[in-house]
């Protein structure tokens, strides 16, 4: 297979496709399916020995110095951002302007963001050195895709969205949808039971999400986006219906993109479950009771262990 030079240095690989949009333009529905690759990206095979070494990687996480690096420059960043209030504050006074239009260019803008990163693998820990996607520079998992989204469009969306995973991104879209209603920009989210590898059930039993893009900007009427495959990278897939290594699925959530688009990011859906944190900077943001050693750790993704290695001093 032949590479070219990625974007941050490392080699891309020709089957891995990056949509690159200007910043002059204001992305439509339409734009983008201009840009979209013909095909979807193959899910990458697994690459585990055995099933005891896939059981051993799923619950690997970073070390407790990586993970207050990572909440340090976290910090560091947050600290020269424009006050979440501010942006809020403008936020709301653009929406009121043309409500209806300013979410059709939001919607479009966050699934431009999201398809921005194409190829980028799900998590280092499952190469080893030498393999094609170790020693990258980002990794992003089911739920770090939409995050990073939404923190882009930080400015945009007026709320700073909290460090927990896909099953804190389902208590924020309370909108139910059934699939004929589902519009590209609206999540998926799988509820599950881990069979294998992770022995304590998520919130909820939300164990994954995906976005939906549909004949328009995917491969077929059930194309999403998704960062599925464990040993693989970001990419469209030819549809929602998958059988899982881990865990079995035994519901789908379609979720409507709206409340973000108005400005809401309130876990109303699971309200006791993610208390600790503000998304419109009203209130002095804490990090929460719990060590990461704590039982209920577990339910937070790798940023939520590196906000709480910060409290150990590490």
């Amino acid at each position: 297979r032949q590479s070219v030079p990625g974007s941050h240095g490392s080699p891309v690989f020709t089957h891995h496709h990056t949509v690159r949009l200007s910043s002059r333009r204001r992305p439509t529905l339409v734009g983008l399916a201009r840009r979209l690759p013909s095909r979807p990206q193959p899910m990458a095979p697994l690459m585990a020995a055995n099933g005891q070494q896939q059981e051993e990687l799923l619950d690997t996480g970073p070390s407790l110095q990586d993970a207050f690096k990572q909440f340090r420059n976290r910090k560091r960043q947050q600290q020269r951002q424009v006050p979440t209030k501010v942006l809020r504050a403008k936020a709301a006074e653009r929406r009121a302007k043309d409500p209806t239009g300013d979410k059709e260019r939001l919607r479009a803008k966050f699934i431009a963001k999201c398809l921005e990163s194409i190829g980028i693998p799900y998590a280092e820990r499952y190469h080893k050195p030498g393999d094609e996607l170790y020693g990258r520079k980002e990794y992003l998992d089911c739920c770090a895709l939409f995050r990073k989204a939404l923190r882009q469009l930080r400015p945009d969306f007026g709320f700073d969205v909290g460090p927990w995973n896909q099953a804190y991104l389902f208590a924020t879209l309370p909108r139910k949808l059934v699939l004929s209603e589902v519009k590209p920009g609206d999540l998926l989210f799988v509820e599950g039971t881990y069979f294998k590898g992770r022995k304590k059930q998520q919130k909820g039993n939300i164990v994954h999400v995906e976005m939906f893009l549909g004949d328009e900007l995917g491969s077929g009427p059930e194309s999403t986006l998704a960062s599925r495959d464990h040993w693989g990278c970001v990419s469209i897939q030819n549809s929602f219906k998958y059988v899982s290594p881990w865990y079995e699925i035994t519901a789908l959530h379609w979720r409507s993109l709206d409340d973000w688009l108005e400005g809401r990011c309130d876990p109303v859906a699971l309200p006791d479950c993610f208390a600790g944190h503000d998304p419109y900077g009203e209130t002095a943001q804490r990090v929460g009771k719990k060590s990461v050693f704590d039982e209920g750790a577990g339910d937070a993704d790798d940023e939520a262990v590196a906000a709480a290695a910060a409290t150990l001093e590490v």
